[in-house]
């Protein structure tokens, strides 16, 4: 979340994760956070709202009435939250094959300009943040790709030799900067589950530019309309496991 003090927030990042055990793999469908949609109880208005305005109930109503899918369980970090993951994790590692190029603080770049070329990629906190938000130079759609790019990193980093040498850290971390309807059992239970993950077993998606289009509304905003039957079969096949 982008949450600010005495500004409340909103979901810069929304991510819905499927996960079926008897096959042994998941996937993660990301969802644009401009994206139009009907909020129960609140009419018409962009899905970044929703938690916001009602709480993980009203967010599952809302995915539920617009989607026809109900997620269980939620996880959320506010922005410090996430640098401080990172910074527990001693910085991530990731292959992208895209180039990005966007304005950055002057921490980071005196000349205000940051580049990530195609390639290993090596990242501490800072890097991270700014990479998973740069959006001036390029669109909401490929800032989906490299959060998804993040947090494959951070999963890897995780459950790597590395990360499980860490894990009362992350506990510490999970119980102290996120909030969470996750029980204590549902946590361990799922982190038996991602130990015996690899990159194969995770399937990535993206609610894109040929699911939604660009609209402005009465007020001016740029938002985006989705198109549902083009969203169901996304769904249908992030939804649909077949053991090998």
């Amino acid at each position: 979340s982008d949450y600010r003090p005495g500004m409340g927030f909103r979901k810069d990042t929304i991510m819905v994760v499927a996960v079926d055990q008897a096959t042994g793999k998941s996937s993660v469908i990301s969802f644009p956070r401009d994206l139009w949609v009907s909020i129960p109880g609140y009419g018409e208005q962009r899905i970044n709202t929703a938690m916001q305005t009602g709480g993980f109930q009203l967010m599952a109503n809302t995915m539920q009435t617009n989607f026809g899918i109900y997620p269980t369980q939620y996880a959320m970090i506010d922005m410090p939250g996430f640098t401080k993951l990172i910074d527990v994790l001693g910085g991530i590692e990731f292959t992208t094959d895209k180039y990005t190029g966007d304005i950055c603080d002057h921490n980071l770049n005196p000349t205000q300009w940051c580049e990530v070329f195609p390639g290993v990629v090596t990242m501490n906190s800072d890097w991270a943040l700014w990479y998973v938000r740069a959006r001036l130079n390029s669109s909401d759609f490929d800032r989906m790709r490299r959060n998804q790019e993040v947090a494959k990193a951070i999963f890897d980093k995780a459950f790597s030799p590395t990360g499980l040498l860490k894990t009362p850290e992350l506990m510490n971390f999970y119980y102290s900067d996120v909030e969470s309807n996750i029980t204590p059992d549902q946590l361990t239970s799922m982190i038996r589950f991602g130990m015996g993950l690899n990159s194969d077993d995770v399937r990535e998606f993206i609610i894109g530019f040929d699911q939604t289009t660009p609209w402005t509304t009465s007020e001016g905003a740029s938002v985006l309309l989705p198109n549902i039957s083009a969203i169901q079969e996304i769904l249908q096949e992030a939804l649909s496991f077949e053991s090998n």
